[in-house]
């Protein structure tokens, strides 16, 4: 085998993989612009790096039933006119950890996020 074929053949590291980047991790770590769309009823988040949308329904509770996805479900709303609070549960398990050292968690992870328009910072929590 040529070196260069070698080099196509090895794994990927898990930032590079064949896998999504997760929502929490690239707000740990923004190294991509990600850029939001504003309905009345829903708020689109468009990570320029992979073009993967993440959908923030404006409502006050989730639904009935969730299914595991690799967003999840997201609910938000505004606080003080500029902060957007994003609750999300419903995060799948499989090839999602919450940190770069491969920490699972389970489906009952909930992640709480408040993203500030004047401050361009990002504050957030996660329990299980």
């Amino acid at each position: 085998m040529r070196p260069s074929a070698a080099r196509c053949n090895r794994p990927s590291p898990p930032s590079r993989a064949a896998i999504p980047a997760a929502y929490r991790g690239r707000l740990l770590y923004p190294a991509e612009p990600v850029y939001f769309i504003q309905l009345e009823k829903i708020v689109y988040m468009i990570c320029s790096a992979t073009t993967l949308v993440r959908r923030v329904f404006m409502t006050n509770k989730h639904s009935e039933t969730v299914k595991p996805s690799w967003f999840g479900e997201s609910i938000g709303h505004y606080e003080n006119g500029d902060t957007l609070v994003v609750d999300t549960i419903g995060l799948q398990t499989k090839n999602s950890y919450v940190d770069n050292y491969r920490t699972p968690h389970t489906e009952k992870l909930a992640c709480h996020r408040a993203l500030s328009r004047s401050r361009l910072t990002a504050n957030s929590s996660m329990r299980s």
